[in-house]
């Protein structure tokens, strides 16, 4: 895919999108229940908004790559139809040159020769006839030729158009990377100011989500063995029901909706804060990551199987204690975005969706309330995959990596098969 160049640009800008204008929170020495309550309150609602607009711009340009992506696949497809075109008008060309030669040489064909070789007024007619709807047909032929040229060359030079302006976008986001990259270590500083006692509460309340969210994975986990290992019957795709709340929340964040794996096997380096909002000092850049999605089409299909929605969520579930890194698709580094992972898991089943939730969101029609395994989840600007029994497989954040989540904060789903 062509993301090389342009992913790394993409993943240094949304790296650092982690913006924060206000100023840092003095430490309570000994906060009373309510206000220590008020403190944990604000922080999680502080960290939450800036963790939902890195993940939504970090999804707005996955969606302005897949866009340059389908242009330049349609700019070669034009390319391939120009150099046909380009060979048969030479072909017509060549084959009219050749007649003209022969006229030349052997004498060209006029008025008098088709009246002395004519024995009829009927073949005298239909000897002029012929000749001029030879000459017609060359002539016409030829023009057909070179009017499909001329429009393949405008519709080029259209994309070209297109194209160019795409690049821009990507290039501007780019220039804007020095400037958020400050702004973003106001966000880490404002992390890090909080008070023990928030901090602790913090991590208690991440880790009893956790503890919530493993327990319902074990338990589907438990079903699936039961069931030969697939976590849904291969026949109809939905044995497995939505039995969670299904409320929409669309404007819920992952940090305080979702969960991660708490036995992770993360590499993620994590400085010491608080268990919503830890730090990742490989956070910032996608490491060289590339997307394995290069379709232009948001949901093609190679070899799909009826077992497909098992296999989607077991390539998930493998993926589960992974990193999370602006714009990555990186399967064996075990490293994802939101998108770049719904993506992952489709393609191992054979089905090719774009990196991008926008792109996702075509297909996903269906109120959350009629969830099957293996569809895509989806609110604006995040994604993941469904699994039963109200649990979702995400990638969350830098600080959360890939785990457990709950289906309750999404508000519509779906998948393109």
């Amino acid at each position: 895919m062509k993301h090389n160049k342009a992913q790394k640009a993409i993943a240094a800008a949304l790296s650092a999108t982690l913006v924060f204008s206000g100023a840092t929170v003095p430490a309570l020495a000994t906060p009373s229940s309510s206000e220590l309550k008020s403190e944990l309150a604000t922080a999680q609602s502080k960290l939450d908004s800036l963790y939902s607009k890195a993940e939504q711009a970090s999804e707005d340009l996955n969606q302005t790559q897949v866009e340059l992506d389908q242009t330049n696949s349609k700019i070669d497809s034009l390319n391939s139809d120009i150099t046909k075109t380009q060979s048969e008008l030479k072909e017509k060309q060549a084959v009219l040159s050749k007649r003209v030669a022969a006229n030349y040489k052997d004498g060209d064909t006029d008025l008098l020769s088709i009246l002395l070789g004519s024995d009829s007024f009927e073949t005298l007619t239909s000897n002029i006839t012929y000749a001029n709807k030879v000459s017609e047909k060359d002539t016409q032929a030829i023009n057909e030729v070179k009017t499909l040229q001329t429009q393949l060359s405008d519709q080029k030079s259209q994309l070209e158009k297109q194209k160019a302006s795409q690049e821009k976008l990507v290039a501007d986001k780019k220039a804007q990377s020095e400037s958020l990259n400050e702004q973003s270590k106001k966000a880490q500083e404002y992390v890090n100011s909080l008070s023990s006692e928030v901090q602790k509460a913090l991590q208690e309340e991440q880790a009893a989500a956790q503890e919530k969210a493993r327990q319902e994975a074990a338990a589907q986990q438990a079903k699936a063995a039961q069931n030969g290992g697939n976590y849904i019957a291969a026949d109809n795709g939905a044995t497995s029901t939505n039995s969670s709340s299904t409320s929409t929340n669309t404007n819920s964040n992952s940090s305080s909706k979702s969960t991660t794996n708490s036995s992770s096997s993360s590499t993620k380096t994590n400085t010491s804060t608080n268990g919503g909002s830890k730090s990742n000092s490989s956070s910032n850049s996608n490491k060289g990551n590339s997307s394995s999605n290069n379709s232009s089409n948001s949901g093609s299909k190679t070899s799909v199987s009826g077992n497909w929605r098992n296999t989607v969520i077991a390539a998930a579930t493998s993926m589960v204690g992974g990193n999370y890194v602006w714009a990555a698709c990186s399967p064996s580094t075990r490293t994802f975005d939101c998108s770049g992972l719904t993506s992952y898991a489709y393609s191992v089943a054979g089905i090719s969706i774009n990196h991008s939730s926008a792109s996702q969101a075509s297909f996903c029609t269906k109120p959350i309330s009629q969830a099957q395994p293996g569809d895509v989840v989806w609110r604006p600007g995040h994604v993941g995959i469904y699994i039963g029994g109200g649990v979702t497989i995400e990638a969350f954040s830098p600080s959360q990596g890939i785990g457990y989540g709950s289906v309750s904060s999404f508000s519509r789903c779906g998948s393109p098969v």
